[in-house]
């Protein structure tokens, strides 16, 4: 996965970076990988070896299941696992002990903020739709923009749910077209954003497009382009 990948790359370089300096009291660092394939069975087996080799800080895991299969054996040896990328509340709102901390925002807070702002910089003035793929990831997001909009008064132009991995967004584009909508908010991974954006640009659409967390990635930005 891209975006494990490239935690895996900050860590090694943060690893680095320290053990030039001398390392933590004197010793140096060393850094064990390990991948689940974001399969909690995996999560809860790779969390084991870490117990068994004495490892104290991870930094993972980037899929919310894996994270909370593994979570579990973490607080239970008394590891700190600190996650840089599951946005899901259950992290949270199940937290199995102290040592277990998140770096990204819980979904509903994504939601919420995004509504918020959603409202605030377009108000009643601008056209919204409001988009989600169903997904568990996706849907909470969207829960939570929704509401927020609510709350100011403002109803979405357009609410709908779409297909995830689709191979392309033209059909569900052209109905944005229709509603001549300005603004669209797109819960969901970042391919299917990227495909969605590059075809409302292609349908010659200038509607601002927002989403949550997962555009915040190269992959994001390759597969979207100019």
């Amino acid at each position: 996965q891209v975006l494990g990948k490239q935690i895996r790359d900050g860590v090694q370089k943060a690893v680095d970076d320290i053990n030039a300096r001398g390392g933590l009291g004197g010793e140096k660092l060393a850094l064990d990988v390990d991948d689940d394939v974001c399969k909690a069975d995996n999560a809860a087996a790779a969390a084991n070896r870490a117990a068994g080799r004495g490892d104290v800080l991870v930094g993972g895991h980037v899929c919310a299941q894996a994270a909370m299969a593994a979570a579990q054996v973490y607080a239970d040896s008394g590891i700190v696992m600190i996650s840089p990328a599951v946005t899901a509340d259950s992290l949270s709102d199940r937290r199995p002990g102290p040592t277990i901390f998140r770096l990204a925002a819980a979904d509903r807070h994504q939601g919420s903020r995004a509504g918020g702002y959603l409202a605030r910089r377009f108000g009643s003035q601008a056209r919204i739709a409001l988009l989600d793929d169903g997904s568990p990831y996706a849907r909470p997001i969207a829960e939570g923009v929704h509401a927020a909009l609510a709350d100011a008064g403002i109803r979405e132009a357009r609410r709908e749910t779409y297909d995830g991995g689709a191979k392309d967004y033209d059909a569900l584009v052209g109905r944005l077209v229709d509603d001549a909508i300005d603004v669209v908010y797109i819960a969901g991974y970042q391919a299917d954003i990227a495909l969605i954006l590059k075809s409302l640009r292609a349908a010659r659409s200038t509607a601002t497009v927002m989403g949550p967390d997962s555009i915040a990635t190269n992959q994001f930005l390759d597969a979207a382009g100019d």
